[in-house]
């Protein structure tokens, strides 16, 4: 299942690409529109109409489109997400600094071409993946988070 979420989100942002390969868009709107289409199919993961709405809390599509946007700042993200899971054991916590660590990379131009749409855009995408961690950030707070590890005990 995973592979599949990583896959959805990289496809629906592919499609700007796909666009730009058409001539319909302009090579400067391509990181925006990718940026608009990932957010779309990560919304449609965490609220599929088909699933009454319920659906993850959309980190591994988030992934996919990161992929898309820029695999370097991806392989970033993912180095974030393990270096903070092995020292706190907390998926959460990882997932959610990430998500920051992605925004932060897009504001700085380090994926391409940043202006404040596409920055506005990222920090959304950002707020989103924090937003679905709500009751994750309730259970970190009371101390009964469930940490997790690579092998068992």
């Amino acid at each position: 299942m995973l592979f599949f979420d990583i896959f959805k989100g990289w496809l629906g942002t592919y499609a700007a690409t796909f666009l730009l390969q058409l001539d319909v868009i302009e090579p400067e709107n391509e990181l925006f529109l990718k940026l608009v289409f990932g957010f779309v199919t990560v919304l449609g993961h965490i609220y599929p109409v088909f699933a009454q709405f319920k659906g993850g809390k959309g980190v591994a599509t988030l992934l996919g489109m990161v992929f898309c946007v820029s695999p370097f700042a991806a392989l970033i993200c993912v180095s974030t997400f393990l270096i903070l899971f092995v020292a706190f054991h907390f998926v959460s916590v990882g997932s959610m600094v990430s998500a920051l660590v992605f925004g932060i990379l897009v504001f700085s131009g380090f994926c391409g071409y940043a202006n404040v749409q596409t920055s506005l855009m990222a920090f959304m995408l950002t707020a989103m993946v924090i937003y679905t961690h709500r009751s994750n950030i309730e259970k970190l707070q009371a101390g009964t988070e469930n940490r997790m590890y690579f092998k068992k005990k």
